[in-house]
């Protein structure tokens, strides 16, 4: 079994004009979500569209190779309990 697992940093972000993001949230441009093919692959669509955009042209394969998106198996993530809380 598979899953898609996420790294967020999270921060107190303060924009130029003295907001702030926390409790707001910001909506992506551009929602994308790997397909399981992509990750089974070993390819990263995301990353390399967004280096593209930046103006560093990669392809999926060499994005993937960076390895920021890696599968995982459930029995290898831990998923802190909701319970004694």
């Amino acid at each position: 079994t598979m899953c898609a697992v996420m790294g967020v940093t999270v921060g107190d972000v303060t924009m130029s004009d003295g907001s702030k993001l926390e409790g707001i949230g910001v909506i992506p441009d551009e929602p994308l979500v790997p397909s399981a093919y992509a990750i089974n692959q070993g390819l990263d669509p995301i990353l390399a569209l967004a280096s593209t955009k930046m103006g560093h042209a990669l392809t999926p394969k060499e994005a993937g190779d960076m390895r920021f998106l890696e599968r995982v198996t459930l029995e290898s993530v831990s998923i802190p309990s909701a319970r004694g809380k």
